[in-house]
């Protein structure tokens, strides 16, 4: 995809937007990501508000890590596990979800146990 099209597409989401390089996007540079749009570009995991482990894939977490793995990668698969929260597009029909959405089904995961 080249420039232009990418940043159509950045321009029209809401809210901040923060890339996690996964496989498919590594042949761009840091800066090339910063210049269609995305306020950050990382290269490794996040973890964000000391709780959500950001990641493009699913990455390894034990019942006993104090975090949820909100990821990408598997597309419309699920990844078994109260510590795993998949974002894929194709698992949300296409529509972005809020931080505000994430850590409500999160919360309402954890209430369940």
């Amino acid at each position: 995809m080249n420039m232009a099209r990418t940043r159509d597409i950045v321009a029209r989401l809401h809210g901040r937007k923060t890339l996690i390089l996964g496989n498919h996007d590594r042949g761009r540079s840091r800066s090339w990501w910063l210049e269609a749009g995305f306020e950050q570009v990382s290269e490794y995991p996040i973890i964000y508000k000391d709780f959500f482990f950001l990641s493009h894939e699913p990455m390894y977490m034990n019942k006993h890590m104090p975090y949820v793995n909100v990821h990408g990668h598997i597309h419309g698969q699920k990844y078994e596990g109260k510590n795993y929260f998949n974002v894929c597009v194709e698992h949300w029909d296409y529509t972005p979800l809020t931080f505000e959405q994430i850590r409500d089904a999160v919360v309402a995961s954890e209430e369940q146990d």
